[in-house]
């Protein structure tokens, strides 16, 4: 029998290209560190908020509650940062981005429009970044090495954020499967000049972690 429940979380997605150039980045990490577990491509997104367990007939209402708070957002770029890990139990790779005012903003809003959802989960800080593989916890000696070729690794990339997208998360055995139910366009801004890396993505996403 169906659940009448689904996951839901808010988040950003790429283009095809974009997630190219952010995999072909980091190649090199991904030849010697063949034990973790790294992302696909096809599955890179930045997570801007996780709403839970969601009644399914309230997914409705969360739609328009989304036009809501981002009525008067306009579209932005985001440019990448640096790679570091998380100090979790794991070790999660991530990049991360210039510390952008309009991503903060943004989230701030949801949070603020969702606040209903939130309060029934653990509190943690806003951080934007992109997932790109976790692995157990390794010896120091292998950790310091993996920091050293993490920060001589230079990733900078414009990355166009033109649309927020809701998502259900099924979790399974080994991974988590996404589908995104429907994207909300932003405003375009007159001043940011259209990136021709935007390209129609797929509908559908079955993302790896």
């Amino acid at each position: 029998m169906p659940s009448s429940t689904v996951r839901l979380f808010i988040g950003i997605d790429l283009s095809d290209k974009i997630k190219k150039q952010i995999s072909d980045k980091i190649d090199h990490i991904k030849a010697k560190y063949k034990t973790l577990k790294w992302i696909e491509p096809k599955n890179y997104h930045i997570t801007l908020i996780f709403l839970g367990e969601i009644n399914q007939k309230k997914i409705a209402s969360i739609e328009q509650r989304l036009q809501k708070a981002v009525f008067d957002t306009t579209e932005f770029n985001l440019i990448s940062f640096k790679l570091g890990v998380f100090p979790n139990k794991k070790r999660i790779i991530y990049l991360s981005f210039f510390n952008e005012q309009k991503i903060n903003q943004l989230a701030k809003k949801l949070k603020q429009e969702f606040q209903d959802y939130l309060k029934q989960l653990p509190e943690n800080k806003f951080v934007p970044h992109i997932t790109l593989a976790k692995g157990k916890r390794s010896s120091k000696q292998q950790y310091y090495q993996l920091i050293k070729l993490l920060d001589q690794t230079k990733i900078k990339i414009e990355i166009p954020v033109d649309k927020v997208c809701i998502f259900t998360s099924q979790l399974t055995a080994h991974r988590s499967i996404y589908h995104q139910l429907f994207e909300i366009q932003l405003h375009k801004d007159p001043k940011i000049k259209k990136s021709k890396l935007n390209q129609k993505d797929e509908k559908r996403h079955d993302y790896g972690f």
